[in-house]
C-alpha cells in the first residue's frame, strides 16, 4: 500500500508490465514476460494498481500458469512426486519428455516479448 492506501502492484521497472513470481532463474525471484527480464527480489518498482493493470496481471498471470508446469528450473531441485527426487536432484534424471517440453514452453514464454507493447496509433 501506498502512502494514499491506494494498493500497488509489483511492476517492471523499464515497461511498467505487472511482474510474475518465479522460482525459475536463480537469484531472479521475479520475471516482466513482455521484456523478458528476470529481477532480484529487491529493487523493483510498485505502481499503484490501475484497471489497466489489473487487466494485464490477469493475462500474465494466465499465460505463466499455463507455461510454468512445463519448464524446468535452472539449477539445482526436486520435483514434488519424483521418487526419485530426495537422495538426487530432479536434473540428475529428467525424461526426454520433461526437456522436450521444457524446451517447447521456453520458445513460447520468448515467443511473448513485447506482447503488451503499443500498437502506434494510425494518425501518429
Amino acid at each position: 500500500m501506498n502512502t494514499k492506501g491506494k494498493p500497488e502492484i509489483r511492476v517492471c521497472r523499464d515497461c511498467d508490465t505487472p511482474l510474475i513470481f518465479t522460482f525459475l532463474w536463480a537469484y531472479n525471484e521475479y520475471y516482466c514476460i513482455n521484456c523478458g527480464v528476470p529481477t532480484e527480489f529487491l529493487g523493483n518498482k510498485y505502481m499503484v494498481l490501475t484497471r489497466e493493470l489489473k487487466a494485464k496481471k490477469t493475462v500474465v498471470e494466465k499465460f505463466w500458469k499455463g507455461l510454468r508446469k512445463s519448464m524446468l528450473p535452472n539449477g539445482r531441485y526436486q520435483m514434488t512426486g519424483c521418487k526419485k527426487c530426495g537422495p538426487e536432484d530432479h536434473n540428475h534424471h529428467e525424461t526426454p519428455l520433461e526437456k522436450e517440453k521444457s524446451r517447447i514452453a521456453y520458445q513460447m514464454l520468448e515467443s511473448l516479448k513485447g506482447c503488451f507493447d503499443e500498437v502506434p496509433n494510425e494518425n501518429s
